[in-house]
């Protein structure tokens, strides 16, 4: 089975708050767009945008379960017409396919990591969050 026909049960969603640099509204779908240029670093913090309108940024988001869906209907529900291209549709797949085993209201960010030791490359990974309160 491919990712296009593999189904998911789990999105990320916003939870505004903009101190956290979360500026999508409670429960907006997030999806992760690709950046034009990604310099060659250790680690890139990168961000989630609303489905809603494409633009909104939220540096964090949250696991929600969901009915199953696969990635046409992700496509087609919060994207809406137009086609995605390559890049695009390799990080949505990331984003769904990296935050299926986590746990409901588990907290994640996205962010660009070298891999590879002789031949290096930025690669998006989306990953669990820890806060600690002071």
């Amino acid at each position: 089975m491919n990712d296009i026909e593999q189904t998911y049960s789990k999105l990320v969603v916003g939870n505004h708050s903009p101190e956290n640099s979360c500026f999508a509204t409670d429960n907006d779908v997030l999806l992760v767009k690709p950046r034009s240029k990604v310099p060659q670093k250790v680690v890139i913090q990168h961000h989630f945008v609303s489905a809603a309108d494409g633009k909104t940024k939220s540096k964090f988001g949250w696991v929600k379960e969901v009915a199953a869906f696969t990635f046409t209907d992700f496509v087609t529900r919060y994207i809406g017409k137009g086609t995605l291209t390559p890049a695009e549709s390799e990080h949505i797949l990331t984003m769904l396919e990296s935050i299926q085993n986590l746990a409901v209201n588990t907290p994640v960010t996205c962010n660009y990591k070298s891999r590879g030791v002789i031949e290096q490359s930025m690669q998006l990974t989306v990953h669990k969050v820890f806060f600690y309160s002071a």
